[in-house]
């Protein structure tokens, strides 16, 4: 595996949306997991853990996870935290697409083929 630190080439913050384009013009792997510097894994073992589960049904595109807010307390993340931990199944998260994003990208691995 391979860890690479990019930036945009005009320095400076361009936003998530852009940054996430620059690491996808340069993966090279089957599949993309995303953290950011503000992002906790409770279990060391967490990506190990999806991606077993992602190999293991083809039919999937990607696999999450739950999530908590850490740090200072923001009442419309919790409820979004919330309301995105209630959505457990394909067919949950399929629906949840239509009110709000229902998995927050940091909490998934997900196959390169689908965002690319």
């Amino acid at each position: 595996n391979e860890l690479l630190v990019l930036s945009h080439d005009c320095g400076g913050n361009r936003g998530q949306g852009a940054s996430m384009s620059v690491c996808l013009a340069r993966a090279r792997g089957e599949y993309i997991a995303q953290m950011e510097s503000d992002d906790e894994r409770e279990r060391v073992d967490a990506l190990a853990v999806q991606l077993r589960a992602l190999r293991s049904d083809p039919t999937l595109d990607a696999v999450g996870c739950f999530s908590a807010c850490i740090g200072w307390k923001r009442d419309g993340m919790d409820r979004y935290t919330k309301w995105q931990n209630a959505l457990v199944t394909p067919e949950e998260n399929s629906l949840g697409r239509f009110i709000e994003q229902p998995a927050l990208h940091q909490t998934a691995i997900i196959r390169a083929s689908c965002v690319r």
